[in-house]
């Protein structure tokens, strides 16, 4: 992504205004570009805000098709100094952006390297994904869908801005998120600031139906008192309308109070 940048900005007179084919030999790269912003990981949503006045399509193409780029790739010229742009990039640390305290980003660390499926998970996304779904890990089918979104970074893994939680680690942190018993949408919506694993939508609706106190002080419809309507004295005096579809058509239905 930072070449594209490099290339877009440095030929900015050339792909301003204009219908720019990025090739990429970077396969995610072509669906991460595709999908809403807060769906790329950190260190790449920068960059994509940099260039957002470029009109670019990127295409994946293998690089052993891509002569030129493929040997220049291979005599590249050894230069020590860099961008202060990329200097930046280097310092984004995704953990420190987490809302949570030191000690909870701690035990999801540890708890991540005893998690045999997260442990699968990460060698994939190091290793890169197969470009088949049967062709992946079973532990990690899970998240074939979107692992253009999947990154690692200091032993946790992240979807997008959001961390991967370890099994073990689970149901405190559904807990912790309904200690205040703010119902299952307010749950959901605390869950989905900073976290995530498979089915916790689920889970989550699940644990707060089950929770003895909601079911307690759940709201419920109250009843209202029946008001009658005053009978009138005379025809017409009183007239009552409402809305009625039949058979596709719909009818001002209107009636005589008067009986």
């Amino acid at each position: 992504m930072l070449a594209v940048v490099f290339g877009l900005e440095r030929f900015h007179q050339y792909t301003y205004g204009r219908i720019v084919n990025v090739d990429s030999d970077h396969k995610p790269l072509e669906s991460i570009v595709k999908k809403s912003l807060l769906a790329a990981p950190r260190r790449l949503q920068r960059m994509l805000l940099r260039i957002q006045q470029y009109n670019y399509n990127i295409r994946y193409k293998p690089g052993s098709t891509m002569y030129i780029a493929d040997t220049l790739s291979r005599a590249y010229l050894k230069e020590t100094d860099t961008t202060s742009f990329e200097k930046d990039l280097e310092v984004i640390n995704m953990v420190k952006y987490l809302p949570m305290t030191e000690s909870r980003v701690k035990d999801i660390k540890l708890h991540s390297q005893d998690d045999e499926s997260l442990q699968v998970l990460q060698t994939t996304v190091l290793h890169g994904w197969p470009i088949k779904r049967e062709d992946t890990p079973s532990l990690a089918k899970p998240y074939f869908d979107f692992r253009d979104e999947i990154t690692v970074q200091d032993g946790i893994l992240f979807r997008g801005e959001r961390a991967i939680i370890p099994r073990t680690l689970r149901m405190d942190m559904m807990q912790r998120i309904h200690s205040s018993h703010i119902g299952i949408g307010g749950s959901l919506r605390r869950a989905k600031e900073c976290l995530y694993w498979p089915g916790m939508h689920s889970d989550i609706t699940q644990y707060i139906q089950s929770c003895e106190t909601c079911q307690m002080f759940e709201n419920k419809q109250q009843k209202e008192t029946l008001i009658p309507h005053e009978v009138p004295d005379r025809p017409w005096a009183k007239v009552g309308t409402d809305l009625c579809s039949f058979e596709g058509k719909d009818y001002l239905v209107t009636v005589d109070l008067f009986f």
